[in-house]
């Protein structure tokens, strides 16, 4: 492999710079959005669980720590609503996403520059001003708000100079030389993250399905006194999950990278089993051309369908929905105390019992409306008016 090593105005060393930049800023800010995001779920949660110790707390307990609670009762859905809308303020339009398509745009031009247009005389006036279209069109998608901030680090970003695999950079490349570099490399990357994402989406999902099920068990406990007051606890729980899975946009990631991987697989396969006649430039500028442009079409569906998941507003509506858990948990316990009371002053009947079924309907409904609150509109379905429980007798 030959090595170039590049002067400071080098034009590969100013792309890569930029690359640099803007992908460290979306970085940045995405793990900012990240931390937000969850903090703004546990707080929700905090919310809920404070809601209910304040209607089961003791009366033989210290009156301190009753009014303690009451403070955080306070506090934290304030300190949820401000987070919320510090997150919609700064994190709302998804600025982060621009950067990391501009940053995969230049990459791609720069592997454009060091294999299609290797010998273009005329090549480095080109990749210049594609650089500069690329960052006047990062600014306008910003709303005029883009800053560069200064890069310290390694050029190329990532780059190991003590492992004699790893990509310099700077120098041109052949065809065996591209395959290994970039597209085995992303390859390999697209199969991990698609692995790691399936993972983390199952885990996700068990415990959603943990937290209802926790729910249903609360709700129809038999032994000793009622716990249907805890069911909105699990249940924002489960909403917690619901929404979290819903930011992070699984699904349409998964089937993205897994298409990526596909194609990629495809492309390896053909120029593998092309013989060393068989390896033109012809053939190699093709390999380029493909990968690039599957490498491209992948980042702009990723940008596309990660801006359409942080536009729902899942955290107002799972809110009031978790509100109405509560209630309902308190009306569906008060419900039982009384018909308990109105039970024992009759006379009991031998090998019988009255089973009220309203609380069990009502965690049910709850649950339901939680699902819709947090999943997309289009997919909400139908709302259907509750019906009353019959009583039945065993």
């Amino acid at each position: 492999m030959t090595k170039n090593t590049p002067s400071p105005t080098s034009i590969l060393d100013l792309a890569w710079r930029y690359y640099a930049q803007l992908d460290e800023g979306e970085q940045t800010r995405s793990d900012t959005q990240k931390r937000v995001y969850r903090w703004v779920i546990l707080l929700g949660f905090f919310a809920t669980l404070f809601a209910i110790l304040t209607e089961v707390y003791p009366e033989n307990w210290p009156g301190f720590g009753y009014d303690a609670i009451k403070v955080l009762l306070i506090v934290v859905p304030i300190a949820s609503s401000m987070l919320a809308a510090y997150s919609n303020k700064f994190f709302g339009k998804g600025d982060w996403l621009v950067m990391r398509a501009g940053a995969e745009e230049i990459k791609k031009e720069i592997y454009t520059f060091r294999t299609i247009l290797k010998n273009d005389p005329n090549r480095r006036a080109w990749l210049e001003q594609r650089l500069a279209d690329i960052l006047r069109s990062v600014q306008r998608s910003m709303g005029g708000e883009f800053v560069m901030e200064q890069y310290q680090g390694r050029v190329p970003p990532r780059y190991d100079p003590n492992d004699p695999e790893d990509d310099e950079g700077f120098n041109d490349l052949n065809g065996d030389q591209y395959l290994k570099l970039r597209l085995l490399d992303q390859l390999k990357w697209h199969n991990k993250k698609t692995l790691r994402y399936q993972f983390e989406r199952k885990r996700l999902q068990v415990l959603i399905l943990a937290a209802g099920g926790a729910g249903s068990l609360l709700a129809a406990w038999p032994l000793g006194p009622s716990l249907g007051l805890w069911v909105a606890l699990t249940s924002s729980i489960a909403a917690g999950f619901l929404s979290w899975q819903q930011l992070r946009n699984l699904d349409s990631i998964i089937r993205n990278f897994s298409k990526v991987v596909i194609e990629l697989t495809i492309i390896h396969s053909h120029w593998e089993n092309l013989s060393p006649y068989d390896r033109t430039n012809s053939e190699f500028f093709k390999m380029v051309f493909y990968t690039e442009n599957i490498l491209w079409s992948q980042n702009s569906e990723y940008v596309k369908s990660m801006q359409a998941a942080i536009t729902e507003s899942a955290f107002e509506k799972g809110s009031g929905v978790i509100d109405r858990a509560i209630q309902e948990s308190m009306d569906a316990q008060e419900s039982e105390d009384a018909s308990a009371a109105e039970s024992a002053s009759e006379v009991p009947i031998p090998e019988a019992r009255v089973v009220d079924t309203s609380k069990v309907q009502t965690v049910a409904q709850t649950l339901i409306e939680l699902a819709e609150a947090v999943a997309p509109e289009s997919a909400a379905p139908k709302e259907t008016p509750p019906q009353e429980a019959p009583t039945t007798t065993n």
